[in-house]
């Protein structure tokens, strides 16, 4: 199988490392591309939209592949779908934000005034990287220590990129709701949710299993937001699971 992962928002490439070399070891093909402005890309300008992230996913990736995304890449990998379903056999999204109200840090302070303008860029600036390990500390279930590779990644990327990428995910699920996109895609979907997210509302999962004919869903319960780390065998058993399995 051809699968290309997608990493979050202030992710980068490396944040799947832990599950591109399980797939690429089992011997499938694995494009892991940047997204614009993060990891290799974090100098340049960042995209303004979930739509403008897909079709750069488009036109660096070939299809048709397995689309895997985690948080925000879940949904650009879903607005890839949309936008051209002959690219995509099947769509994974990890933790993707279902609603605009179930992005539940998008809500509290911290990040609510990194995104406002003049106060954002300076706060950015100056904040130490104690604040900025503790600010990612809600990625992960209670206890786990934030990885330097996560922190990396942050820490390299444009206070723009940030506010860009949060507005292009609040208006993508402001638009239509995902699990609304979701059921209108003519893609098998799975939807693969740690249960301990603090960052995306679990029970948004709901949603997803109350559709008629909707996508698989697997529950993470051990896994906070970012199951690519925390959980990475469980999640690399469920994409391997995929080959052979029936069309929507």
């Amino acid at each position: 199988m051809r699968f290309v992962l997608l990493h979050g928002l202030l992710c980068s490439a490396r944040t799947l490392d832990r599950v591109a070399g399980p797939l690429r070891a089992a011997g499938h093909e694995v494009l892991v591309p940047d997204l614009p402005g993060h990891g290799t890309d974090a100098a340049n300008p960042g995209a303004e939209s979930i739509e403008e992230m897909a079709g750069y996913v488009r036109d660096v990736a070939a299809g048709p592949a397995v689309l895997v995304g985690h948080s925000m890449g879940g949904l650009v990998a879903v607005a890839v779908a949309e936008q051209d379903p002959a690219f995509a056999t099947h769509v994974v999204a990890i933790n993707a934000p279902a609603t605009f109200a179930s992005r539940l840090t998008a809500r509290g302070g911290p990040e609510r005034l990194l995104t406002v303008a003049g106060l954002g860029p300076l706060l950015w600036r100056v904040l130490p990287q104690r604040v900025r390990r503790d600010g990612l500390r809600t990625a992960f279930a209670p206890g786990t220590e934030v990885p330097d590779v996560f922190l990396a990644a942050a820490g390299a990327a444009r206070w723009r990129t940030f506010r860009d990428a949060t507005l292009a995910i609040d208006h993508y699920v402001h638009d239509e709701p995902l699990p609304e996109r979701v059921a209108a895609l003519d893609v098998p979907v799975t939807i693969v949710f740690g249960e301990q997210d603090a960052r995306v509302d679990p029970a948004t999962v709901a949603r997803y299993e109350a559709l008629e004919d909707g996508p698989a869903v697997v529950r993470i319960p051990q896994s906070g937001h970012s199951p690519v780390w925390e959980t990475p065998e469980r999640v690399v058993e469920v994409l391997l699971a995929l080959e052979g399995a029936p069309e929507r």
